[in-house]
């Protein structure tokens, strides 16, 4: 991708070029220095956007999506059950979220762009 390129996708060129350094490191993509750009290392048929997910959020920030209340007061007839009642809900929906990552590669996602 150059310069050009992220200046299109309208974000920073370094945070450009960590998305990029984080697909690389999943194996999804290799960059060639300079202005080389970027290149897909499998077919698009074989790469999900849950793979990419994963790549970007290889550090579990994804699973912070859902934290709230690290402490609840236990005095406090919400928070001593917020996670008794909440967590298993939240936890479904995120296995629902990965299961439709799953199903949907890059390549079904080429054919909709605009010829």
């Amino acid at each position: 991708m150059s310069n050009d390129e992220s200046k299109q996708a309208q974000r920073h060129p370094v945070i450009i070029r960590k998305i990029l350094l984080q697909l690389q490191k999943a194996g999804l993509v290799e960059t060639a220095a300079g202005v080389g750009g970027s290149r897909l290392t499998k077919d698009a048929n074989a790469i999900t956007l849950l793979d990419v997910y994963r790549a970007i959020n290889e550090s579990g920030e994804a699973q912070n999506v859902f934290a709230f209340h690290p402490q609840p007061n236990k005095k406090c007839p919400i928070g001593k059950n917020i996670h008794r009642i909440l967590d298993p809900v939240l936890e479904s929906a995120f296995g629902a979220m990965e299961a439709e990552l799953g199903k949907t590669t890059l390549a079904s996602l080429f054919v909709q762009l605009p010829k």
